[in-house]
């Protein structure tokens, strides 16, 4: 808006238009105002008349509005100036010429004001032309400011056409427009205080802190001595504008344009802001004292002054509390929670952050409870608590969108980022931690881009980017304003530098943070010498790390988080062993351990625990490693009775590692109650994994078209990370309704025994550490431990071999039996002495060997029965605690024998579709590709109808409940009791997805009964709100026994879920298997399993015998199936009834 060009006549140039407008027409009030409660004014008027009208508030920020005859909003004014000030409107009086004047609260029920109404005819101006402009300008800025309060407070009709920024823009026009206009010296007062609301615009909306201040600036001195109030709220922004740019600045350097340092600019803010308070106070003016107490507080908190920062903080929540003002005294709880966890006091900042919390609502102010939400969230990941942190983040972020507010939407986004990164999931962290910092900018928020460009770094540096580390960490450090952030930043630069091999200048850097700023803070201090600890144990100087572990323990034990206790117990194990104290070293490293639950419990959410025991491993590495040089000292002096006994402490600490996360999931009880009472979280869950999946469909074909670079491709994958943390939040409430007496260790992940074997069975449990492999066999009466060939080599050839078996078009069956026999000779070969009387093996794998057909593993040797398979009957196992092998795990008493599913129907052109059509109303199904935008590829399996009727053969027709072909979809599939079958066997296409195992699932029919298009995914998180109780659940799709790897956790997917949820086992596959093979697999396996009573290993054993002794010696046709179990017994009793005799059928 323009207004340099405004004629002002010259007789008239002296005369203000303060004074022009003369007397109001019209006066109304003072209206008592009531927190949101309405307050009116009814006005006569003269039609076709244009009136001014302005209301002046005091004690209570309100809306204004002008009604018409009919009740309708003809205008609407605001003000940045909030419980003073004047709202000005512009209107035209309409026949029959009445108009109301509605003022509205927008404080707490307690808040009580008053609202005076004055009304002037603008013809009185009809000779200054340049006085009605003005008029009509500061209204039009009301009016903006109005519209973008509207849409910041999340009330605007139409949010997603809005824009709250440009509603602002345009009152800061409107403003300055009308400050440039006002040159008459009587209209001096009018200036100030429009150049008074301009900075309130400036800094309270469009955030530009240099802006405000010189707005807040230039309005203080025009107000001058007239109006000493006005003047006091112009100095508090001027104050509180160097507080933003005080605590966004370098401390290396000077404030551009303002001659001090970030902390002079602090310290005068601060003399500043008491000279306000003191003033207030002599007035008995106690909620604007409260307000300049409060950011006096946060003068100290970005110096880190905590302790004075406390102080100011209570002072400022007692005058509020004296006054009733609950929101802002609520404020400077959350802000006494800042200084309270600066000083490591983190219990009683979570209580200050709750109590806070429960007093400021989303209204009046949403800036203010986005602040505390988000700051509540913090907290709660600082002392590990990911679940509550994400659900209170996934809250701020969505009313953050919903408001505009971009600056604390950088913050949700943030954290969210660490959150998932605490969580290990460093792929989602570094999506979120983008998107944050592309908002966070450092004229916006340059504590906030700081804090984003710190985690940036941690995930740059583990992923080997560490240049990329430095140059963040180096950014974050030109933005530390406290020392206490710069201290922290300048800790994790040296550990980059050193990852960079720069170890000397990482070692002057801890050097100058532990004699300097730290000295001051004990926490930082101790986070300084443990970082030293490490670079020294890397310069192989393990004496003096050990000394600066001693003095870093007791404070992170006393002021730190369980990572951090856990990190100085492990860093102490790894010191004492390079000096030659292996007992202590074992004791330190077992203590790191102790804090094993502690981490895994920070979440309630199986799959996010998965995660979090991925940091652990370490320590596990550590401990065996300590362990075997006890065995081998033992064995080399002839002590064969402590050596057993080692060895058996060592299987037992790598299995307390392993498939905690299953453990969780079999934890999970879902009674009625606790279906119903989730039942809106189950819904929303559905549709957003559908979503999710339709996501990835799109970026899938967009990738292969264009890249990942692609910015198509950019967006679907952030879209992608978003669902994902959403489905997070669902889970997470749902784990924590359904978990059932299992939220610690189980008892049996911790027994330390042996498991009790019978005769004929090998128990073989794998490792693959960071430093060595290993292998142990469990006998009925022993116990074996033995070291293999370096895991990278083992997990290099694991890799080769799985690759070769699911190419048998383009590499060679040579290639995939050498490949065979090469890994034999690693894993098998040094341990085959105490394997070769066994004939079942029950295998716990590790690693890459989780991918490994243990039956197709072929000694070097030429004849046909040189597979494991030909010898041995192998079964495949979580971990060794949770096996049964007690008969404690009762065989199932189901009401019924066996749940078939098999040929579902998938495309339109399917006959069984068209017959179903024809006598249906509808003349054709319709089109919902949102369903599953993949269900295109996915062909009928005619032969698995041959294969079902094979193995139902088996049974008593009436023990059988067959869903084939449109009865075979997913919501018949789960509308069944599943507990109540002995035996499930699923044949349908599989999907794996690796990145997020709940999107894994088993492909149903595309269509039901009538025709209708329908969801056909059973996804990992259907299966797991079943309770199974089967003997042998088979699973007969594609790479069912494949999932997401976790380390110690194994494949996370279908297989291993339908067997945390209760099957005593589960059949599943490691690739796409031949059809016709996989046919006249399943059908000797029932046939081995019920006729001959075989366990499942034996029935599947015996299977691929029968296949490998017709003359399929290639082991990617017969050996994709394999047996995972918790239970270890024999097999079904058999039943009367006949076999059909050997399958022909064949699978395409």
């Amino acid at each position: 808006m323009l207004l340099a060009g405004w004629a002002t006549p010259r007789a008239a140039a002296s005369v203000s238009c303060t004074a022009a407008l003369g007397a109001p027409a019209l006066a109304e009030g003072p209206l008592k105002t009531a927190g949101m409660e309405p307050a009116t004014a009814d006005l006569a008027v003269v039609p076709g008349h244009t009136y001014l009208i302005q209301v002046d508030e005091r004690d209570n920020d309100a809306l204004v509005e002008i009604l018409d005859s009919k009740n309708r909003v003809t205008a609407r004014a605001d003000h940045p100036e909030r419980r003073t000030g004047t709202r000005r409107a512009v209107v035209t009086a309409a026949d029959p010429p009445s108009l109301v004047v509605r003022v509205t609260g927008k404080e707490h029920a307690g808040a009580s004001g008053t609202a005076t109404v004055r009304v002037f005819d603008l013809a009185g101006l009809g000779t200054r032309p340049d006085c009605i402009a003005i008029v009509k300008a500061l209204a039009a800025a009301d009016s903006d400011y109005a519209a973008g309060e509207e849409i910041s407070s999340g009330h605007s009709a139409s949010p997603a056409r809005s824009d709250a920024r440009a509603a602002f823009l345009r009152a800061a026009e409107g403003y300055a427009a009308a400050v440039s206009a006002l040159t008459a010296p009587a209209d001096r007062p009018l200036r100030g205080e429009t150049a008074l609301a301009l900075a309130g615009v400036e800094y309270f909306d469009l955030q530009d802190w240099a802006k405000a201040a010189e707005w807040a600036k230039t309005a203080a001195e025009t107000l001058g001595t007239d109006d000493p109030y006005r003047r006091s709220r112009a100095d508090a922004l001027v104050a509180a504008a160097w507080i933003e740019i005080g605590s966004t600045a370098s401390a290396e350097r000077p404030v551009p344009g303002y001659g001090v340092h970030s902390t002079g600019l602090l310290a005068r803010a601060r003399r500043l802001l008491q000279g306000l308070s003191r003033f207030h106070l002599q007035r008995g003016e106690r909620y604007d004292a409260g307000l300049e107490l409060t950011n006096i507080a946060l003068t100290y908190l970005y110096e880190g002054r905590y302790p004075q920062c406390v102080t100011a903080s209570q002072s400022a929540s007692q005058l509020f509390g004296a006054i009733h003002e609950t929101l802002r005294r609520a404020l400077t709880w959350q802000n006494e929670a800042l200084c309270l966890w600066g000083l490591g006091r983190l219990p009683e900042a979570l209580r200050r952050f709750d109590r806070a919390r429960k007093d400021i609502p989303e209204q009046p102010y949403p800036k203010l409870y986005l602040l505390v939400v988000n700051n509540t969230a913090l907290a709660n990941y600082a002392v590990g608590r990911f679940d509550t942190s994400l659900r209170l983040f996934d809250r701020a972020l969505a009313f953050a969108q919903e408001v505009q507010a971009q600056r604390d939407e950088g913050q949700s986004l943030y954290g969210i980022g660490v959150s998932y990164y605490a969580l290990g999931d460093r792929g989602r962290a570094r999506e979120f931690l983008e998107r944050s910092l592309a908002i966070r900018t450092a004229a916006l928020d340059g504590r906030g881009r700081m804090a984003t460009l710190r985690a940036l770094a941690t995930i740059d540096a583990e992923q080997g980017r560490v240049e990329n580390a430095i140059a963040f960490d180096r950014e974050a450090l030109s933005l530390a304003v406290a020392p206490s952030a710069a201290a922290r930043i300048k800790i994790q630069l040296a550990a980059h530098t050193a990852a960079a091999g720069r170890l000397t200048e990482a070692r002057a850097q801890l050097d100058e943070v532990i004699s300097t700023r730290a000295k001051a803070d004990s926490l930082i201090r101790a986070e300084a010498l443990l970082q030293r600890a490490a670079l020294l144990r890397q310069m192989s100087r393990p004496r003096e790390a050990l000394a600066d572990l001693a003095a870093a323990r007791p404070p992170l034990h006393r002021l730190g988080g369980v990572l951090e206790e856990f990190e100085a117990d492990l860093e102490q194990a790894r010191a004492l062993r390079m000096i030659g104290r292996p007992r202590a070293a074992l004791a330190a490293v077992e203590g790191a351990l102790g804090h094993s639950d502690a981490v895994r419990l920070q979440s309630a959410n199986p799959e996010l625990r998965a995660q979090l025991q991925a940091p652990l491993r370490p320590a596990y590495d550590l401990e065996l490693e300590l362990l075997r040089e006890r065995y081998e000292r033992a064995i080399a002096a002839g002590r064969d009775k402590e050596a057993d006994a080692i060895a058996a402490a060592a299987f037992v600490s790598a299995d307390a590692s392993r498939a905690q996360s299953l453990g969780d999931v079999a934890a999970q009880k879902y009674s009625p109650a606790v279906r119903r009472a989730l039942a809106s979280e189950f819904q929303r869950r559905e549709a957003l994994y559908r979503e999710l999946a339709a996501r990835q469909f799109a970026l899938d074909a967009r990738v292969d078209r264009s890249g990942s670079d692609d910015p198509h491709a950019r967006h679907l994958m952030s879209d992608i990370a978003e669902l994902e943390r959403q489905a997070d939040a669902v889970n997470t409430v749902i784990a924590s309704r359904a978990m059932f007496a299992g939220t610690a260790r189980r008892e049996g992940s911790a027994r330390a025994s042996l498991p009790s074997l019978p005769a004929d069975t090998a128990l073989v449990s794998y490792w693959l550490g960071s430093e060595s492999a290993y292998a142990w066999v469990v006998l009925p009466r022993a116990i074996h431990w033995t070291r293999l060939p370096s895991p990278v080599t083992v997990a290099d050839q694991a890799v080769a071999f799985h690759h070769s078996l699911t190419r048998l078009v383009d590499v060679p069956l040579e290639r995939r039996l050498h490949d065979a026999q090469v890994l034999y000779e690693m894993i098998i070969r040094p341990i085959e002495p105490w394997l070769s009387g066994a004939r079942q093996w029950v295998v716990i794998p590790d690693g890459a060997l989780d991918y490994i057909p243990f039956a197709a593993l072929a000694m070097p040797d030429p004849k046909a029965d040189s597979f494991v398979a030909t010898r041995h009957d192998v079964a495949l196992a979580p971990a060794a605690w949770m096996l049964d092998t007690s008969g404690a795990r009762v065989r199932s008493r189901a009401r019924r024998a066996l749940l078939l599913v098999a040929d579902p129907v998938y495309q339109p052109d399917d006959p069984r579709l068209a017959v179903v059509m024809r006598t249906s109303a509808t003349s054709q199904p319709p089109a919902r590709h949102s369903l599953d935008p993949d269900r295109g590829r996915y062909q009928r399996l005619p032969f698995t109808a041959q294969e079902a009727a094979q193995i139902s053969a088996q049974f008593p027709p009436a023990d059988v409940d067959r869903l084939i072909g449109l009865d075979a979809t997913r919501d018949r599939l789960l509308s069944l009791d599943w507990s109540a079958y002995r035996f499930i066997h699923i044949a349908t296409h599989g999907i794996v997805d690796a990145q997020v195992p709940q999107l894994s699932a088993l492909i149903l029919s595309s269509y039901d009964s009538s025709g209708r298009v329908v969801d056909g995914a059973v996804r990992v998180a259907d299966l797991s709100l079943e309770s199974l109780a089967a003997d042998v659940a088979v699973l007969s799709a594609c790479d069912t026994a494949l999932g997401k790897q976790v380390p110690s956790e194994g494949l996370l997917g279908i297989g291993s879920t339908m067997l945390a949820r209760g099957a005593r086992a589960v059949v599943a596959s490691l690739w796409p298997v031949s059809d016709e093979i996989g046919a006249r697999l399943m059908t000797e396996f029932y046939r081995h399993l019920l006729r001959d009573s075989m366990s499942p290993a034996a029935a599947l054993g015996a299977a691929m015998r029968s296949v490998v002794s017709s003359g399929a010696a290639d082991p990617a046709l017969w050996a994709a199936y394999q047996v995972s179990v918790v239970a270890l017994g024999p097999g079904p009793p058999a039943r009367g009834v006949a076999s059909r005799g050997p399958a022909t059928a064949t699978r395409p």
